[in-house]
C-alpha cells in the first residue's frame, strides 16, 4: 500500500495482518510462510508458544524473502526448477525447514552459481546470509535479542552500502 504525503509524494507502507484481531485479545499463534520465516520461530520452542517474536525476526525473514527472490528469478522470469536452491522448502514442515536453512545459510549459500546477471545483487543477499549465519553460530545457535536499530544496521545497511557503495 501507499499513501501520498503533503509535498505530493508516495510513501510505502506494509501491513502485515498475520497476527492481527478484532476481538481485543492477543494472539499467540505464529503464522507466516514457512520457508520466509526467522529459523528461531521454526524451533519446537517457537512453535509451542515458549519465544517472543521479536524485530530481529523480521529482519531475519526479509533476508530470506531477499535470497529467495534473487536465487529463484531472474530479470523477472522464474528461473528453472533445477536452479531454484531453495525450493524444496516450500514442501518443509518447521523444524525441518528451520534444519535446511542452517545447511543452506551456512555452507551451500557460498557454493550457488548464478548467471552474470544476478552476481552483483546475489553478493549482497549472500552478505546478508553471512551477516545471520555469523550470528547465530557465535550466540551457539541461537541470536542474541538485538536492538531495533542494530537489526537494521548489522543484517541490511552495512551489507547493501560495503557492497553497493
Amino acid at each position: 500500500m501507499y499513501y501520498r504525503n503533503t509535498r505530493g509524494v508516495a510513501v510505502g507502507v506494509l501491513h502485515d495482518f498475520d497476527l492481527s484481531t478484532t476481538e481485543g485479545r492477543q494472539c499467540n499463534e505464529r503464522t507466516g510462510m514457512i520457508p520466509f520465516m526467522a529459523i528461531e520461530l521454526l524451533r519446537q520452542s517457537a512453535i509451542y508458544g515458549h519465544k517472543t517474536h521479536e524485530y530481529y525476526h523480521e529482519a531475519e525473514s526479509l533476508i530470506w524473502v531477499f535470497a529467495w527472490l534473487t536465487l529463484h528469478y531472474e530479470h523477472g522470469t522464474r528461473r528453472p526448477r533445477q536452479h531454484r536452491p531453495l525450493e524444496a522448502l516450500l514442501t518443509l514442515q518447521a523444524v525441518e525447514c528451520s534444519d535446511k536453512k542452517i545447511v543452506f545459510m551456512m555452507h551451500v549459500r557460498n557454493e550457488v552459481k548464478l548467471p552474470p546477471s544476478q552476481q552483483e545483487i546475489w553478493q549482497v543477499a549472500r552478505r546478508c546470509l553471512k551477516v545471520l549465519a555469523l550470528h547465530y553460530a557465535a550466540a551457539g545457535g541461537k541470536p542474541a535479542i538485538m536492538a531495533v536499530e542494530e537489526v537494521f544496521e548489522k543484517s541490511l545497511h552495512n551489507v547493501v552500502t560495503d557492497v553497493l557503495g
